[in-house]
This record gives C-alpha cells, structure tokens and sequence, in this order.
C-alpha cells in the first residue's frame, strides 16, 4: 500500500473521531491527559535540558499542539513547529495558537528539505486503522527514518510494547529490542530506550554521533567517535 493511501486511512480513522470529540485527549484517542502528558514526560526526558527558545522543536502527527501546549505548561522554552494531515485538526490548533508553524504534508510522498533540531512522533503510530499490520510496519520504519533525516540533534519517538499483560488487536505493538537494534544499526548507535514507565509502551531516543562528538569533545573520547 502506497504511504498516500496509508495518510488517508489515517485522516478517514481520525478526523471524524476529532470532529466529535474535538480539543480533548479523547479527540486524538488518547485516554486521559495524564498517560498523555507522562508521553509527553518521556519523549522529552533525554533531551529536556537543552531545550530553549533557539532549539527547534518539530511535532509529527502533531495533532492539535497538545505537545506544544506541555512544554508551555512546564515552563520549557522551545522553538515549535508540527506536521499534521488532518486540515481540521491545523486549523483548530491555529486558532488556539496563532502564529503556530504548521504543516499539512506527506513526508513521504513531498521532498521536505527542512532541518530541525529535534523530531518527535507521540502516540500516533499505535493505531494502524484499516491498514494491515504488515504495511503499517513498513510505513513504521520509514517514518522514523524520515524523521532521524530532518534531524540535527535526534529524534525520540513511542511505541505500544510486546511486553504487556494485556494487548487490542486493533493496535500496534512492537518488541523494544528489535526496534532498539534497528535504530543502533541504521540510525545511530546513540539511542536510550526507555521502558520505565506505567504505560504498556517505551519510548527511544536517537542522537546523532554530530551531536554527540560536540558534546564529547574531550580528546580522551574522540576514538569512540569518529565518522
């Protein structure tokens, strides 16, 4: 299946469920704000010290900025940007945020020559639809690799995890070693997965080894690090 086709069984599943429930955690299948926003804690639990108003900051399937809305809550500085391909879901965010940067946008399909410092993806890749599981994996892994592409520092990104007592069969998991091998072997061997939480997911953070050679630049470090 063609990821345009994926895109628009995903606007199928979700814009009339938005539309229903609008700007609440319901409306982006989340259950409540608080396993939405502990999400939120751990996606930018590695990277959170260095987030400022001069670091960008870029949402996939942004959603309506509830992302946005967190870090604001916290008191954390960032430079906020999203993609989202729900036009209603934009526009609602708009509104609640005027001046937002916004995209709707197949980055698969479009050639997005843009760089951000960090790429996120929270919650949104749980919940295939009607795409079949083995699609919806391929259409997975490419995401991410788009994801580690627009990146200057890293990425961070959650999945439903294998390691669960319970498991839908209307969702998405994945075994956190398999994806952890994936990312340390294509993407960079500077990833932290994190499993330590409540919820039944992890989530794994990806530096590049640009970033890390700069903040480990002693010359005691520098045979670890060579490109």
């Amino acid at each position: 299946m063609k990821s345009s086709k994926i895109i628009e069984d995903q606007i199928n599943t979700y814009k009339d469920n938005f539309l229903q429930n609008k700007d609440s955690s319901l409306g982006t299948f989340q259950n409540n704000r608080e396993t939405q926003y502990l999400r939120f804690e751990h996606i930018i639990k590695q990277f959170k010290n260095i987030l400022n108003k001069d670091v960008s900051f870029h949402d996939f399937g942004c959603g309506v900025c509830d992302m946005h809305e967190y870090l604001n809550q916290q008191g954390i500085e960032h430079d906020y940007s999203g993609t989202e391909v729900i036009q209603e879901m934009i526009d609602h965010a708009k509104e609640k945020f005027p001046g937002i940067k916004l995209y709707n946008r197949d980055v698969l399909v479009e050639e997005v020559k843009d760089k951000y410092d960090f790429v996120v993806f929270s919650g949104g890749l749980y919940f295939p639809g009607s795409v079949p599981k083995n699609e919806w994996e391929i259409f997975v892994y490419k995401i991410i690799d788009n994801m580690f592409d627009m990146a200057t520092i890293g990425i961070s990104f959650n999945l439903l995890t294998s390691y669960s007592t319970f498991q839908d069969d209307h969702l998405f998991y994945v075994d956190p070693k398999i994806m952890f091998d994936y990312c340390c072997n294509n993407l960079s061997r500077f990833a932290i997965l994190d499993q330590a939480y409540p919820l039944y997911e992890w989530t794994i953070t990806v530096f590049k080894k640009e970033y890390m050679q700069k903040k480990y630049n002693h010359p005691a470090f520098q045979k670890y690090l060579k490109i």
